[in-house]
């Protein structure tokens, strides 16, 4: 089975995300996004004074012991780059579309998801390696 743009090790990039869901609202919010071809990873928003490689750790832990396949890696500062214009563009877009009157509406996970990529995180964003 070929790798899709966001499987793990490639990078995820602009032009590999499709769209997203949400997954989950506790305190570490939780995201999948879609690719183009399929492939699909879940990144969680780590916020707090205590995130670490203890955290990276523990989450590994616990994922693994579900999905032995899993990996949790950081998101580098160029994926958060790229996933950030990816969603600010996406909002763009559905005030471009309204204003010349296509239909088109940003979904709350959008809304929610392009909120919490604007909030300063004390600690880095991880992404899973499976969905």
């Amino acid at each position: 089975m070929p790798l899709g743009d966001l499987d793990f090790p490639n990078k995820i990039l602009y032009n590999s995300i499709a769209g997203l869901k949400r997954l989950s609202t506790t305190r570490r919010p939780v995201f999948l996004l879609a690719g183009w071809t399929q492939d699909k990873v879940v990144v969680e928003h780590e916020s707090g004074d205590n995130v670490d490689a203890s955290v990276v750790k523990f989450s590994h832990t616990v994922m693994r012991a579900v999905d032995p396949a899993v990996k949790i890696v950081p998101l580098d500062p160029q994926e958060v780059t790229e996933t950030r214009d990816w969603i600010a563009d996406r909002l763009q877009e559905v005030n471009d579309n309204q204003r010349v009157g296509i239909t088109d509406r940003a979904t709350d996970d959008e809304l929610y998801f392009n909120e919490m990529m604007n909030v300063p995180a004390n600690g880095p964003r991880w992404r899973s390696s499976k969905a």
